[in-house]
């Protein structure tokens, strides 16, 4: 994904959330994209050396799959925001 799109697209995330009186979900949501990018940039680090770091990918799925889990209840929370505004 292009980088200024992923910025962009996490400002409103954060944005919409702050608004919304969300905040633990926030805080959360933040938590995971950091632990995600953070293990992506080691995984990209290590391959670009060429090395393969079974370790760092394992890091980079786990984290993913939390990015996924709370991007999930991101969405739902936003679903209950539309249903409400009906």
């Amino acid at each position: 994904m292009d980088p200024e799109i992923d910025a962009q697209l996490t400002r409103e995330v954060t944005d919409a959330l702050r608004a919304a009186g969300h905040e633990a979900l926030l805080l959360r949501y933040m938590a995971a994209l950091q632990w995600f990018n953070k293990t992506r940039a080691e995984l990209d680090r290590a391959n670009a050396e060429g090395q393969i770091n079974d370790a760092a990918q394992e890091a980079m799925n786990d984290a993913l799959e939390d990015f996924e889990r709370v991007e999930a209840e991101v969405m739902a929370a936003f679903d209950r925001l539309d249903e409400e505004r009906g």
